[in-house]
């Protein structure tokens, strides 16, 4: 039994964001060239995240291999030392990075749109591995030799997830393809539009997949949480940090040709 198995999924969770508060007041309040503001917080919170949950996660693995994890004097302080060194190492390279980046209007212009693409790339990605096999599989339709589902004797909630999950995905693929394809021709506000709507998509499929979990009685835990599980959330924030980006680009940009 791990570490993790003591404690409820939950106060996983709890013990996960204290060190995340921790280290983000003690690298925002320290460092030399960051400063403690919001925008630096959000983006440390997001890269913490995202470190903390990589580190904890291959730690996880490493105490499974030993005879005896939970008798090992390092199980629980170093889960606790690992959670908050993933932190700071994460969000202090998120925050580096915002602040390194330029923010002239030049490289806005073309960097938006580039990063638009990239994240409408991984959307058709997943698009073509899932969300379309998904719509297929619960319209009830099979592909001869390739797939077959069988949503008759699973619950209801289930199959209402995969619903929900894959056509708001397919969604999702197809306006961030166009969004991302016009912001690249000209930023425009309807290329903003096209794309809020595909990461209001791409969160609908999330909460799909989250409905998914629930009808099957999976709980979040972090025993089991691999680095893979949380890239639909990163494209997710990362798309809404884009987004918002682009809104103030064609904001500033209208506003100054007025």
């Amino acid at each position: 039994m791990l570490f993790f198995d003591m404690l409820q999924s939950y106060e996983n969770f709890v013990i996960g964001g204290i060190a995340l508060l921790i280290s983000a007041v003690l690298v925002l309040a320290t460092a030399p060239g960051f400063r403690f503001t919001i925008p630096n917080l959000v983006f440390f919170l997001i890269g913490g995240c995202a470190g903390l949950l990589t580190c904890i996660s291959y730690y996880n693995r490493f105490l499974a291999d030993l005879p005896n994890p939970l008798s090992a004097p390092f199980a629980v302080g170093g889960s606790v030392l690992v959670m908050l060194l993933g932190a700071m190492l994460g969000g202090s390279l998120s925050v580096w990075l915002k602040v390194r980046f330029p923010k002239s209007a030049q490289s806005k212009r073309w960097g938006l749109p580039i990063g638009q693409l990239i994240i409408s790339l991984l959307m058709v990605q997943q698009f073509l591995t899932f969300g379309l096999l998904g719509t297929l599989g619960a319209l009830g339709m099979t592909v001869t030799g390739h797939f077959t589902f069988d949503l008759s004797g699973g619950p209801k909630l289930y199959e209402s997830g995969l619903l929900v999950a894959s056509f708001s995905l397919d969604l999702a693929a197809v306006l961030s393809l166009i969004g991302a394809a016009l912001s690249i021709v000209k930023p425009s506000k309807i290329s903003v539009r096209l794309w809020a709507g595909a990461v209001v998509c791409y969160w609908m499929f999330i909460a799909g997949g989250i409905l998914m979990s629930w009808s099957l009685q999976i709980r979040p835990t972090l025993r089991y949480l691999e680095v893979w599980d949380l890239v639909p959330y990163a494209i997710a924030i990362l798309a809404a940090l884009i987004g918002r980006s682009l809104c103030s680009y064609v904001e500033t940009s209208d506003l100054a040709r007025a």
